[in-house]
């Protein structure tokens, strides 16, 4: 304890200045172990902190600053005072240097928390934001302030992690989209089977009637969008009742499986036949005449007689009439149905006619 007496006009006034030195231990000094960890790159979980994004609102340097300046106010009073106890008269020299020394320290502290911390974690930030969003690659982070610096190596382990993720999961997708593709794929095959399916005839492999009825109308479309003729050709195994009578049904759905196969096997790529219903026959051609068709029709007659000519116990062979019609002959405003009557009738009228041709 050291003191300093000075007579003035009101007695003695004795100050006292307590002077000393504080001692550290070993223990106690944490300057050099997290200078020795700063060095290293690694995170101090007691001085390190994470980076905050966001900017402190102008009210928070506001506070802070009117706090610095009230306790600054409130060490000039009181030292004013002292002075004013101890000596009776206030240098000025003495308060402007106290003055500046104050505002010093506030202008200090605020430097020390916009270029000290906010600003830097404000970069961190958009560093941050630029790497999550693909502008910048994490070799491409930058170093850190120093305050900041034990922040980059878990910083980029956290975005690589998030990288490696990312890339999992656009593997995962990119497997997900595969199958789904795959699966579509084998569904659709197996939707155009069972279509295909639906609309054959399991007896002939011709298509049914229902087939008939969805296509024929899109062909005739077809055939007049093109500027061509459509031809139809209806056919019908006469004498079929009395095969099936005598020799069973077994032997009737043989005739009719083969015939059906000789109608395949006959026709041009782009003719579609059709099992009209029992062994009624229907063989569209697009782009065809009524030459052609009955050309067509005469040697499926004849192939039709060499299939029966095995049945000599039948008084009267199965036999194919077949009656053709063509577009073109009919009104522009005809349409599938128009067709298929005017087939029919013709098909009736050369059975009636019962002429060994039985082609109208």
């Amino acid at each position: 304890m050291a003191e300093r007496t000075q007579a003035g006009g009101s007695g003695t006034v004795a100050i006292g200045i307590r002077r000393g030195r504080r001692r550290l231990s070993p223990g106690r000094n944490r300057t050099m172990p997290r200078l020795r960890m700063e060095a290293a790159g690694t995170p101090n979980p007691r001085t390190d902190r994470p980076p905050v994004t966001n900017r402190a609102p102008v009210t928070v340097y506001a506070v802070k600053g009117a706090a610095l300046v009230a306790a600054f106010a409130i060490t000039l009073w009181a030292a004013t005072n002292l002075l004013v106890r101890t000596s009776g008269e206030i240098s000025a020299a003495v308060l402007a240097l106290l003055a500046m020394i104050g505002l010093l320290n506030v202008a200090g502290a605020v430097v020390r928390e916009v270029f000290g911390w906010r600003r830097p974690v404000a970069r961190l930030a958009e560093r941050l934001d630029a790497v999550g969003a693909g502008r910048l690659r994490c070799e491409e982070f930058g170093a850190l302030p120093a305050n900041l610096r034990a922040l980059r190596a878990p910083l980029l382990a956290i975005l690589e992690r998030n990288k490696t993720l990312e890339a999992g999961i656009k593997r995962v997708e990119s497997e997900a989209r595969q199958r789904v593709h795959n699966r579509t794929d084998a569904l659709e095959r197996r939707l155009g089977v069972l279509q295909a399916v639906a609309s054959r005839d399991a007896l002939t492999q011709c298509g049914n009637r229902r087939a008939m009825e969805e296509g024929l109308p899109k062909l005739i479309a077809g055939c007049r969008g093109r500027g061509v003729d459509c031809v139809l050709m209806m056919m019908d195994v006469d004498h079929f009742k009395q095969l099936n009578d005598t020799l069973g049904h077994p032997a009737g759905d043989e005739l009719l499986r083969s015939i059906g196969q000789v109608i395949r096997s006959s026709i041009r790529d782009g003719d579609v036949p059709y099992r009209y219903g029992g062994d009624e026959f229907v063989i569209v051609l697009p782009g065809g005449d009524r030459a052609s068709a009955a050309v067509l029709a005469e040697r499926l007659r004849h192939l039709v007689d060499g299939l029966t000519r095995q049945h000599r116990t039948l008084t009267l062979r199965p036999q194919l009439s077949a009656g053709i019609a063509a577009i073109s002959e009919l009104p522009p405003t005809a349409g599938a149905a128009d067709l298929l009557a005017a087939a029919d009738g013709r098909l009736y009228a050369a059975k009636r006619a019962r002429k060994v041709q039985r082609v109208a």
